[in-house]
């Protein structure tokens, strides 16, 4: 990834790649995380039994991961 922008919860970047294939990342797996490409909600894949990565096709993209921590909202309520 280039131009990365790292901040509490969040994590951007863009690709450039000439071949489609996953994008990983060395930040632990949650359930609370969502990736974005290109604007667009894209599936989290659990990489290596441990990190959180994502399928991206060949081309030019910008990446955003975004963390929630799961169950918060629920746990505020009560």
């Amino acid at each position: 990834m280039d131009n990365i922008k790292y901040r509490n919860n969040y994590i951007s970047g863009t690709v450039n790649i000439n071949k489609s294939g996953i994008l990983q990342l060395t930040t632990s797996y949650s359930d609370g995380w969502k990736v974005f490409v290109d604007g667009k909600e894209s599936k989290i894949i659990k990489v290596n039994e441990a990190f959180v990565g994502t399928y991206v096709e060949a081309g030019e993209h910008k990446i955003e991961f975004k963390y929630k921590t799961p169950y918060l909202q629920l746990g505020i309520v009560f």
